[in-house]
């Protein structure tokens, strides 16, 4: 058989073809949401305006805008932004394929691509455009470096692929701090590989892993280096993305992390059901018992295994392990798009590697159930998201013709405004298990703003009559920057109503409340009590 030869030279017409032709598949899978335009809560400013290459630096996401920047001049473009997204993805998916030197097979690399292209994971990116292209496209990042990495060995130039892959790294990280998850997952796939497949001594493959674990240090004391500057400078917020590990912490977040890395299997999110979870799970155990009959029969090759099934693992939710808040990234897509969902498809296919043509034929039974899953999971999410999307729409639609009506308003005049309480629809038209946790950013994230709310309802209309704006719960609303009165004072304690009442918007000289919701009345009162 001839031999197959380093990455560059094998760029062929094969992976090329592929490429292409996976992407066009994924482009009729996502063409609801390449031609119709529906755009998440955080993405109005965006879509209005553009993304400025710097504009991430608040968050610490220094690299987040470079690709926008570059291919379409920091806009947000119907089309354009999820086609250069899915071509920049279904390139990576080709990629981490032929990086375990599967077999070439035209039909083997389709399915399993298709079933990479198309995973209901990839929702969560479709909700906010602004970071829609990058986060799609920082697994090509990632696995193009360790196509680099992976010729380290027998390469003239080490250092320099070394250097350039710490610099792939280090701009994933840049984009979206969670990357790592996936940076570290891959070293461990690298290391199973080499030892089950590849038969390689462990010996050499601990030898052949430090330039990556060299290139890993280097991206992340890069982040660490960029983020502290960015502080100092106060270019860059304390927020959630950006917290940092609390040591005290340390044996409990360990615990809690092991802990998620198991149950993540089980646990079903919106548009993840139990059926999804199973059959990847199902997949997953198979896989791990193929890896321990592939093994050499030894002590030393065992452990080295069992540890890397371990890193993989705990690698898949790093992220839980480093974040003080850890709500914000247990068992939610986005976060898991960097993990888990890459174990799945490592673990097809290390079934396809296997010698056993039964557990072979298994999983293409597995992968086109999935893909078929998938399909039925994509179009449904279209079909929520564009009632949702209308129904908020129109309700907004419907609030600002209420405050036109408003005795006391003047178009001519700037207020403060205020929203307390918000409202999403795309969960009303959802049908979900009781069992699920459901995704804010799939399911329930409104599509008008959580911060300054003006944005959506100023979005369409001719004249903008809004000044100072505040967040929907009034977490951050400034009282020095709002004229309390006592007909305001009283409105707030006693007489809000939620929409549609009589009493959901107050109007006077200087401020427009509206009251949206029941919590968004108690947030109210117990704000006004606060300060008096």
């Amino acid at each position: 058989m001839k031999q197959r030869q380093p990455f560059f030279k094998t760029f062929d017409s094969f992976l090329l073809k592929n490429w292409l032709r996976l992407f066009a598949l994924s482009l009729i899978f996502y063409s609801h949401f390449l031609f119709y335009f529906i755009w998440g809560n955080h993405d109005w400013g965006w879509v209005k305006e553009t993304t400025p290459i710097l504009s991430g630096l608040f968050e610490g996401r220094f690299s987040q805008f470079i690709l926008q920047t570059i291919l379409t001049e920091g806009k947000i473009l119907p089309i354009f932004t999820i086609f250069f997204a899915l071509l920049f993805f279904s390139l990576s998916a080709i990629l981490f394929i032929e990086i375990f030197k599967l077999q070439r097979k035209s039909f083997l690399y389709l399915i399993i691509g298709l079933f990479i292209t198309t995973s209901p994971y990839i929702i969560s990116w479709l909700y906010f455009h602004f970071i829609t292209l990058s986060c799609l496209s920082w697994p090509l990042f990632i696995i193009f470096g360790y196509l680099l990495l992976i010729k380290v060995p027998n390469s003239s130039h080490p250092k320099t692929l070394t250097s350039i892959s710490g610099i792939l790294f280090l701009l994933s990280l840049g984009g979206y701090p969670p990357s790592l998850n996936l940076i570290c997952c891959m070293l461990f796939f690298i290391i199973i590989n080499d030892l089950c497949f590849n038969k390689l001594t462990p010996k050499f493959v601990i030898k052949k892993s430090i330039p990556i674990i060299i290139a890993i240090i280097f991206s992340v004391l890069g982040l660490v280096i960029i983020q502290h500057y960015l502080t100092k400078y106060n270019l860059q917020h304390p927020t959630y993305n950006t917290a940092q590990l609390n040591i005290n912490t340390i044996p409990q977040k360990l615990y809690s992390t092991i802990l998620i890395s198991l149950k993540q299997f089980i646990i079903t999110t919106s548009f993840i059901s139990y059926f999804f979870k199973y059959l990847t799970l199902c997949t997953t155990i198979l896989s791990i018992i193929t890896l321990y009959i592939n093994s050499p029969k030894t002590i030393i090759h065992y452990t080295l295994l069992t540890l890397s099934i371990i890193g993989v693992l705990i690698s898949s939710v790093l992220t839980v392990f480093i974040a003080q808040n850890t709500y914000y990234v247990i068992s939610q897509p986005r976060i898991e798009f960097f993990g888990i969902f890459y174990i799945y498809i490592f673990s097809i296919l290390v079934l396809q590697k296997s010698n056993n043509a039964f557990l072979k034929n298994l999983s293409y039974v597995a992968i086109i159930l999935l893909i078929l899953y998938n399909t039925n999971t994509l179009s449904y999410a279209a079909k929520i998201w564009n009632i949702g999307f209308k129904s908020e729409t129109l309700l907004a639609d419907r609030i600002i013709t209420s405050i036109e009506k408003h005795k006391n308003f003047d178009l001519n005049k700037k207020y403060t405004f205020v929203q307390g309480g918000t409202l999403d629809f795309r969960s009303r038209f959802y049908l979900p298990k009781k069992s699920e946790k459901l995704d804010s950013y799939t399911l329930t994230a409104p599509y008008i703003p959580w911060h300054l709310p003006s944005k959506a309802y100023k979005f369409y209309y001719p004249k903008d009559f809004f000044g100072n704006d505040f967040d929907i719960f009034w977490s951050y609303v400034n009282p020095l920057q709002i004229k309390i009165t006592n007909d305001l004072y009283q409105y707030l304690d006693n007489q809000s109503k939620p929409w549609p009442k009589n009493n959901s918007i107050f109007i006077d000289n200087n401020t427009i409340i509206l009251t949206l919701t029941q919590d968004g009345k108690q947030k109210g009162k117990q704000w006004i009590r606060n300060i008096y």
